[in-house]
Order: structure tokens, then C-alpha cells, then sequence
């Protein structure tokens, strides 16, 4: 997804893939003010489910679109508490069976979760390991009674990486891993089952280095992922998984410029190798969908030059 400008504000802005390219399609807002839309899921060809925050006058608030094949429609917000609530991912398990994340604002923010079962939106109580800040950045269900949050626990003046689960009785919070002391950070999320999940994000020693962890249905463990050389800033924004053996991260790393980071799994090691960059400005990858270990698709943002409006970024890989 990316961002539209409208006059001085941020509307929501939703392209689709066709036969023939992408195409951008209308989609509703709130209000006059800001409205973006942070993450989408889809089904069906008939069936896509889109979640954000729009601005108000004492906060934010979350902004929830679904399409039924013809057109994305406003859905009625769930019951939220305080002035700030903003949602920024959402997984479908099925047509009739959804969960947004995000966090509530507030001293201290809150994680927050929210479940679609065909009717309303309703938000669920969610564990907080802290009395710290902590926010929900990615989820993943692969069936209606498995789904795994992840994001990041701000405890003290070190934040932690987070994971939440769910079983079909309540969310739990599962023991995480961290390098040791570092500030950790968890952004992206896959799962293929209740007992096969990897997740994304970065950690901070010197310079910020990539994290990549495995859920094997008991722990999650540290994998080891490669950096680019020289680069003060690297980072992965999200990942995807086919099977066990297939699983593609993407993200950014900077040395001056920022430049797309794209990172494979074979079932034994993650790599990394050439990938383009749109010209005339810094490159950032912030999602990706594969449908198989040959097909995928990420998108992002394209920074040019300051007083310059950031563009839309997709890069299609076979």
C-alpha cells in the first residue's frame, strides 16, 4: 500500500493487480482529515479485507474497508476505548473470519486486537508483558483456530520483540527471542500453521542488523540472516512463506541511500541477492505476497527528492 495525497491530507489509496497491470481503485475515507490504510488480506478474488486509522480531533481512530468483488466499503468500527486507537495488519483465516492488530495510544500505548466473524468488529483483551509501551505491528492466521501477533514490547528504556497467540481460547503471550541485551523488533509475520511461523524485523547493536525468528510450535528461535555490508540500517518489513522450504523477507538497508533488501529461505539458510531499485530516489520494501515459491509480489515506497511527494513502489518476482 502506499500513500494519496489529496489537498493537505493523506487519503487511502488502493491499487489492484488485473490481467493486464495495476490499477488504482476508489475507496472510501472518513472525515475530511488523514486517512491511511496500513494492511490487507484477501481471499478470494471476491473478498479482501483492508484496516488502517483515519485522523479526529482528539486522536486517531482505526478505518476498516472490505471488498465484496465491486467495490471497497466502510465497515462500522469496533468499540474502542480512549482517544487514539490505530489498526496495522490484518489476517483472514476464511471469508467469514478476520483479526486486525495494532495498538491503542495512551500512557502507556496497549496492544490491540480486533476480531471479524462475519458481523461486527470486536475487540478482544490481549496480555500486555509490561507496563510499558507495546504495539502489535503484523499477524498471521493460517486457520480459524491459530493466529500469531507479533510486534514490540517498549519495556524500560529497551524494547523487546513480542509475540502474542491465539488457540481459539484467549491470547497468550509466547516467549520470544532477543540477541542478548539488544533493542529488539519485530514487524513482519508468516505462518503456515499453528506450528510452523517465521517472523521478521531488526535489532540494534552498533548499527541496526536484521532479525529473523522460527516458531517450531514449542519455542521460537534466532535464525541467522545476512546484513549488507557497510550499511548503518537494515531492516525487514515483512515475510512470506509457501512451505517449509520457501520463504521470502523483504525490507530495506541504507549506507548514505536506502535501497530495497530482499532475503530467501531453502529450508536451511536465508541469502540475499541483486535486486532493482526504482530510479530517482531512496527505496524502502514494506510488504510482500507470494502465491508460490516462484511468484511474489512486494510493495513499498519510492522517497525522492525533499518538497517531493513519496510514490507507490511494486517490484513483481518470478
Amino acid at each position: 500500500m502506499g500513500w494519496g495525497v489529496v489537498g493537505n491530507f493523506e487519503r487511502t489509496l488502493i491499487e489492484q493487480r488485473r490481467a493486464h497491470g495495476w490499477a488504482v481503485l476508489p475507496s472510501p475515507n472518513v472525515g475530511s482529515a488523514e486517512n491511511l490504510l496500513e494492511g490487507v488480506d484477501c481471499k478470494s478474488v471476491k473478498f479482501c479485507m483492508a484496516v488502517g486509522w483515519h485522523s479526529t480531533i482528539s486522536g486517531f481512530q482505526p478505518v476498516i474497508e472490505r471488498w465484496n468483488g465491486a467495490a471497497w466499503a466502510l465497515l462500522p468500527n469496533p468499540a474502542t476505548q480512549g482517544a487514539a486507537n490505530a489498526f496495522n495488519a490484518v489476517s483472514c483465516a476464511s471469508t467469514s473470519m478476520c483479526v486486525a492488530v495494532g495498538r491503542g495510544f495512551g500512557t502507556p500505548n496497549r496492544t490491540l486486537v480486533a476480531v471479524w466473524r462475519g458481523g461486527a468488529w470486536t475487540i478482544t483483551h490481549t496480555p500486555n508483558p509490561t507496563t510499558a509501551d507495546d504495539v502489535l505491528s503484523a499477524i498471521s492466521c493460517p486457520t480459524t483456530t491459530a493466529c500469531t501477533a507479533v510486534g514490540t514490547d517498549g519495556n524500560g528504556s529497551v524494547q523487546h520483540t513480542l509475540v502474542l497467540q491465539w488457540r481459539g481460547a484467549g491470547w497468550t503471550i509466547a516467549p520470544s527471542r532477543d540477541h542478548g541485551s539488544s533493542p529488539g523488533y519485530l514487524y513482519g509475520v508468516s505462518c503456515l500453521s499453528a506450528t510452523s511461523c517465521r517472523a521478521v524485523g531488526q535489532y540494534k547493536q552498533d548499527v541496526y542488523l536484521t532479525l529473523i525468528e522460527a516458531w517450531n510450535g514449542h519455542t521460537w528461535s534466532i535464525q541467522p540472516s545476512p546484513n549488507v555490508n557497510a550499511a548503518t540500517l537494515n531492516n525487514l518489513s515483512d515475510v512470506a512463506c509457501t512451505s517449509s522450504n520457501s520463504c521470502v523477507a523483504v525490507g530495506s538497508s541504507s549506507a548514505g541511500s536506502m535501497r530495497n533488501l530482499v532475503e530467501r529461505w531453502n529450508g536451511h539458510t536465508w541469502t540475499t541477492g541483486p535486486v532493482p531499485n526504482a530510479p530517482g530516489g531512496d527505496n524502502s520494501l514494506s510488504a510482500i505476497s507470494c502465491i508460490s515459491a516462484t511468484s511474489c509480489t512486494s510493495s513499498g515506497v519510492l522517497s525522492t527528492s525533499p518538497g517531493m511527494l513519496d510514490r507507490t513502489l511494486v517490484l513483481v518476482g518470478h
